[in-house]
């Protein structure tokens, strides 16, 4: 019986711990990383129609897509530019970089 009590009393406790985690909840918003080359940038070119995309290519060997991105959910009128892609990741330095764009 005395084995059963205790069991009793640490179901209290733990049912205590539960309700007063319950009324601590943390709210945490998404944020988006710090991204970038690594070393120099050397060139870079923007979307051609609207501007809507940066492409940049640098020393890091890498060529990184750049586009405005919502900073939260509830507004898509507040945007800050990040970096959205890798479209190549080269062996090699890279030095130029142009945006081809549709037909005319």
């Amino acid at each position: 019986k005395e084995e059963e009590e205790g069991n009793d009393e640490n179901k209290e406790s733990d049912e205590e711990e539960k309700k007063g985690n319950d009324e601590m909840v943390e709210h945490w918003d998404v944020q988006s990383n710090i991204t970038g080359h690594f070393r120099g940038v050397v060139d870079l070119d923007w979307e051609v129609l609207n501007g809507d995309y940066l492409l940049t290519v640098g020393y890091d060997q890498t060529c990184r897509l750049w586009a405005q991105v919502p900073t939260s959910s509830s507004s898509a009128e507040k945007t800050t530019w990040h970096e959205v892609g890798r479209p190549q990741v080269h062996g090699y330095d890279l030095t130029s970089i142009t945006c081809i764009g549709y037909g005319a």
